[in-house]
């Protein structure tokens, strides 16, 4: 089985972020707008991922 590209990218910011571990929070990936994603196809993109306090303020504040 082929993994999207934004799981593999996640994989490796999450693996490159030991300040992350044992914790739960909001994680924000950004796709590329050619991005097969938004056809319903799997991630072809490399898109950015971002995680940490300030994702998790955006998302909790409703903004």
């Amino acid at each position: 089985m082929t993994l999207p590209n934004y799981l593999r990218v996640l994989a490796a910011h999450l693996a490159a972020s030991p300040e992350l571990r044992g914790k739960v929070g909001h994680v924000e990936i950004r796709h590329d707008d050619f991005c097969a994603h938004w056809l319903g196809r799997p991630c072809n993109c490399n898109p950015q991922v971002l995680t940490g306090p300030a994702i998790d303020r955006k998302y909790e504040d409703g903004r």
